[in-house]
């Protein structure tokens, strides 16, 4: 029954034991934090980068069959070979599969791979909930957060404008900023000193929150 009503319930759960009025997501939990803010009232800012919000399609899941089939042989390094040349940046795109898989344990290190392949079937159902969610940005328009949308200028990843431009149009209250030499992994990687101080400054900005929605348009 995982799904995204579960991800929403959790972080209630945690925000009911906390009494926080802010929210930080990354990627996936940057959806988790919107679908938040849009079924409840207690997050008073949402902070976000790179949400996973897919427009028309944007984030594909083209790579799923073959990654689930590796998943179920349990051939993990050609599976996460699979996802990191389906989905990830542009200049992973243009490696061959089998390229990928002999590179990952070098490039991104034995231990940190390890957990990244202890993860891939969640990965999977993660990625599955984005799909069904998919184009359904517009009914963030009942959003009455105040939000701060975040990407990267290095990212690579052709669905993040898309869904900042989504976004900037739906949501009532909206700042976007850019950060210009980060790529999707800014907050835990590249930059996240830099995005810290950021949304430090945004958490503890007096509320600006307009009550007016914004009109809806396609992107």
């Amino acid at each position: 029954d995982y799904g995204m009503v579960k991800e929403c319930e959790d972080l209630a759960a945690v925000q009911d034991a906390t009494g926080s009025e802010l929210v930080f997501g990354h990627s996936y939990g940057g959806l988790i934090a919107l679908e938040a803010a849009r079924t409840s009232t207690v997050f008073r800012k949402v902070a976000i980068y790179e949400p996973g919000v897919s427009v028309a399609g944007s984030i594909d899941l083209g790579w799923a069959p073959a990654y689930e089939r590796k998943l179920a042989e349990g051939k993990l390094l050609d599976a996460f070979a699979l996802f990191s040349v389906g989905a990830g940046p542009r200049r992973a795109r243009t490696v061959p599969v089998w390229l990928m898989k002999r590179l990952a344990p070098f490039v991104i290190g034995r231990a940190d791979l390890q957990r990244m392949l202890d993860l891939l079937a969640v990965n999977l159902s993660e990625h599955q909930v984005v799909e069904q969610l998919d184009n359904s940005y517009p009914a963030y328009q009942t959003v009455r957060a105040e939000v701060l949308a975040m990407h990267g200028g290095r990212s690579g990843l052709d669905w993040v404008a898309r869904a900042m431009n989504a976004l900037a149009l739906v949501i009532p209250s909206i700042d976007v900023q850019e950060f210009p030499k980060l790529d999707h992994f800014g907050p835990t990687k590249t930059g996240p000193s830099e995005v810290a101080s950021v949304v430090r400054s945004f958490f503890l900005r007096q509320s600006e929150v307009s009550s007016d929605p914004a009109e809806v348009v396609q992107p």
